[in-house]
């Protein structure tokens, strides 16, 4: 949630999408193709449930055959159809609270070096998606169970959530 002029309002997952792309500008190549920018938007939404107990953005994330989509995100970035989006996103990362800009660079530092293919095998392999018909909504409350588990420093972690825990470690303060 962010104010303006006095009004209390939630990121849109357009602008979490413009988020991605302008810190994907930031790095030496630009490499967000459509479907990994979904991708994007299911973890870093899946972080803040887990991690803020609130969602980051309000649209519905459903479940299509190449994993989650936001569809109004999907509908904006189609053109680009399996080639890059243009990174030419301009954003002052000072209209963003900075909770919910952590957790959208939290998500880009350990999801953004990651192919889309993978982030599509990773997503499928995950239960809100799995337990999810085809085309319906994913439900955030089985996000939020899922990545708090994920998160959960008592569970054994396999290499890739002991990495993910690291970062969040490093990040955990900005967020409480």
């Amino acid at each position: 949630m962010y104010k303006n002029k006095g009004l209390m309002f939630m990121l849109s997952a357009s602008r979490v999408a413009e988020c991605f792309l302008y810190l994907s500008g930031q790095q030496t190549e630009c490499d967000i193709t459509p479907l990994k920018l979904q991708k994007l938007l299911y973890y870093a939404e899946g972080l803040s449930l887990a991690l803020r107990e609130k969602s980051l953005f309000s649209e519905p994330i459903l479940a299509w055959k190449y994993g989650p989509v936001v569809r109004n995100v999907y509908k904006e970035y189609e053109y680009a159809g399996r080639q890059s989006i243009p990174c030419n996103a301009d954003i002052d990362e000072n209209d963003i609270p900075e909770d919910e800009l952590n957790i959208i660079k939290t998500t880009m530092q350990f999801y953004g070096d990651y192919s889309a293919e993978r982030l599509v095998r990773m997503t499928h392999g995950e239960y809100p998606y799995m337990n999810t018909p085809r085309d319906q909504e994913i439900s955030r409350k089985d996000m939020k169970k899922f990545f708090e588990e994920k998160l959960n420093p008592y569970v054994e972690p396999g290499v890739e959530d002991a990495a993910f825990q690291s970062l969040i470690a490093e990040n955990a303060s900005s967020w409480l």
